[in-house]
Parts: structure tokens; C-alpha cells; sequence
């Protein structure tokens, strides 16, 4: 008696699926990579959004008023997603992903941490750390930028949307390091970390 054809993923089908999908970064990805970093930069890189809600309270008009959406956050939420994809897949190697995050592009990316969108700070922070874990040689220069987004946040005193996710980040970061610290991690805790504790705008 033969058996009926089962539903569902098997470790078989996912492997081969996980092969197919590597296989077309590879053929497709690889090769055009110049092409796709510029299309993220193009993408992401842009002036944020001003969020706003009604200034109406629930009470005047018995309606709970909603948060107005980026209309093009849609668009947005697809090209944060394959750049996250991107990131952490093993085909995309660091010689290669390194020659594109240059502090230009790291500042930039720093910036958009300001974002009134939630979701759209998680992708920021996902994507960063991701990039941190991978770009091993470019580790320094991540943290450098980091901190004088936060030195502008304590000597400034603006406010800034981000700051929360940057101090996850830095919470990952800083778990990694060594004991006893080297000289530039004790400069790092006495000039950001601690001043930090005085800032009413995180």
C-alpha cells in the first residue's frame, strides 16, 4: 500500500531551497553588487519623514486618532529587508561588503536612527549589528561613528529617536570587551557612557 504524499517542509526540502537561494546570490548578487549597494544607498539614504498626529484628543471626537504612515515605507520596509538579507548571507564575503561601508556611508546610516518609525529603527539596528559582527575590520570605525552620534546627543542636548537602539547596540559591543579594557574602551565609558546618565533626551 503506498502512502499518501505528506504536506509540510522536510530538512531535505529546506536545504535545497537554502541551496537555491544561495546559489542566486551568488550568480545574480555577487556579480552586481556595486550595483545593489547603490540602490540601497539611493533607497534608504533620504530625508525622514515627518510623523505627525492629530491634534484632536479622543475625547472631542470620540474617535482614537492614528498615527499617520509614511506612504512609502512599504517600499522602504522591502529594501531594508533584502539589505539585511544581504548582510548575513555567507556568500556575500567581507572582502567584499567592507569596500562599501565607509564612514560616509556609516554616518549616513547613523543618521537615519532619527527616524520617528519604530520598525523602521529596528531594521537600522538589526542591519548594523549584523554589519559590526561581519565587518570585523571596520569594527573601530563603527564605534567611532557611534560615539560621536552620542556626543552630540550630550553636548548638544537634542533629541534623538534612536538613541535607545544605538544603546542596545552598544550594550552587545560592550559585553565583547576585554578585561582589563584597553585605553581606548576607558576613553569610550568616561566620555560616552557615563555622561550619558545626565542626558534627559534618550
Amino acid at each position: 500500500m503506498s502512502r499518501g504524499r505528506t504536506s509540510g517542509w522536510s530538512p531535505s526540502t529546506s536545504f535545497k531551497i537554502c541551496c537555491r537561494i544561495r546559489n542566486s546570490v551568488v550568480q545574480l548578487i555577487v556579480p552586481n553588487l556595486d550595483h545593489c549597494i547603490h540602490m540601497i544607498e539611493k533607497n534608504i539614504f533620504r530625508c525622514l519623514p515627518n510623523i505627525k498626529k492629530s491634534n484632536l484628543a479622543f475625547s472631542e471626537t470620540g474617535v482614537e486618532q492614528e498615527e499617520e504612515v509614511d506612504p512609502t515605507w512599504t517600499h522602504i520596509q522591502g529594501i531594508y529587508e533584502f539589505f539585511l538579507q544581504l548582510v548575513i548571507n555567507e556568500a556575500v564575503e567581507v572582502k567584499m561588503l567592507k569596500s562599501y561601508v565607509t564612514p560616509e556611508f556609516v554616518s549616513q546610516f547613523l543618521e537615519l536612527f532619527d527616524s520617528q518609525e519604530a520598525v523602521e529603527r529596528d531594521y537600522l539596528k538589526n542591519i548594523l549589528h549584523k554589519l559590526y559582527a561581519k565587518l570585523v575590520p571596520r569594527r573601530k570605525m563603527i564605534r567611532k561613528a557611534i560615539n560621536e552620534t552620542f556626543y552630540q546627543l550630550i553636548h548638544e542636548g537634542h533629541k534623538f529617536n534612536g538613541a535607545s537602539e544605538l544603546l542596545d547596540i552598544l550594550a552587545s559591543i560592550i559585553s565583547g570587551f576585554a578585561v582589563p579594557l584597553r585605553e581606548e574602551h576607558v576613553i569610550f565609558f568616561n566620555n560616552v557612557i557615563i555622561p550619558l546618565h545626565k542626558v534627559q533626551t534618550c
